[in-house]
């Protein structure tokens, strides 16, 4: 979650000094517009990114585990193995 939020913070902050954002602002429209609009279409992008990329990784550490021996165990039918 760390690595989300601040990559969120980030995106927000570069975002709201965009020029598109201060032109938004000059026209009057409401903060809930601007961030639904123009901050949160384009933040969008880099955090799918980011999600993507973080999936392999944890397909690679619970590989990893499993492995080991460490991993998700099979299912017991009827007491037998």
């Amino acid at each position: 979650m760390p690595v989300y939020a601040r990559l969120s913070r980030n995106l927000t902050l570069g975002l709201k000094r965009m020029e598109y954002v201060e032109a938004a602002q000059a026209l009057g429209l409401s903060w809930y517009r601007i961030v639904v609009h123009y901050i949160l279409r384009n933040a969008v992008g880099p955090i799918i990114v980011q999600s993507t990329l973080t999936a392999g990784t944890v397909i690679l550490a619970a590989a990893s585990l499993s492995f080991l021996g460490l991993g998700v165990q099979p299912p017991m039918l009827n007491g037998v193995q």
